[in-house]
């Protein structure tokens, strides 16, 4: 029997902050090294300037943990969550989605460019059946800066062709939510899309395709 999925990104779709630069930040700050994330920030925000796509920008974020250790990142990872209280910033309106197509039977599977040290807290608190992100490269239990696996833009599709493979997922029958242009293959993948957020140029092509929208209360 085929079974319906619910697909999520996570970043301004499921919390309505970008986990990756909140966790840095506090990565920084409490290894007393803030002159370095607002480096690291200038540095995103210069080549996002320039052009850089998404998946560029993505490329970039991870070569700035280069030679950090592993468990330390994961171990500020749940600090930041608690810390932050990043719980306080889930989208409400997303999570409601969530929550009903749980009670539906779907299967929930967060789709992100982010990372474990990010999404593993969240996880914990949502309990998806499943996680699809950006996975890392370490060697001696030290990041290289490179990444083994990128979970944005068509990098979306791939991960969730290979998690489909022998499972008998209904694509056609699963809902998918993004709130960025990048979103756009992971979106046109199911049969029913849903555009978050106030994105012009995703919403204009929402309107365009007939798409469901849903507003973000918080912005």
């Amino acid at each position: 029997m085929s079974q319906p999925v619910a697909f999520f990104d996570v970043d301004h779709t499921l919390i309505e902050i970008q986990s990756m630069l909140s966790f840095l930040e506090y990565y920084y700050r409490v290894s007393a090294r803030e002159a370095r994330y607002q480096q690291a920030l200038t540095h995103l925000q210069a080549i996002k300037e320039a052009g850089a796509s998404r998946e560029v920008l993505n490329l970039d974020f991870y070569a700035l943990l280069e030679g950090e250790s592993w468990s330390d990142v994961h171990l500020v990872g749940q600090c930041w969550f608690t810390q932050c209280r990043i719980s306080d910033h889930l989208i409400p309106e997303t999570l409601a989605c969530l929550q009903q197509h749980r009670q539906e039977g779907a299967l929930i599977v967060l789709v992100s460019g982010s990372f474990t040290p990010c999404l593993d807290p969240l996880v914990a608190m949502i309990r998806p059946d499943a996680v699809l992100c950006t996975e890392l490269a370490c060697l001696s239990g030290r990041l290289t800066g490179r990444v083994e696996q990128q979970v944005i833009g068509q990098g979306k599709v791939t991960a969730i062709t290979e998690w489909m493979a022998g499972r008998g997922i209904d694509l056609q029958k699963s809902h998918a939510y993004g709130d960025d242009i990048s979103d756009v293959p992971m979106l046109e993948l199911v049969g029913y899309p849903v555009v978050v957020g106030h994105n012009p140029e995703l919403r204009e092509l929402a309107r365009h395709k007939g798409w469901r929208t849903l507003h973000n209360t918080r912005g």
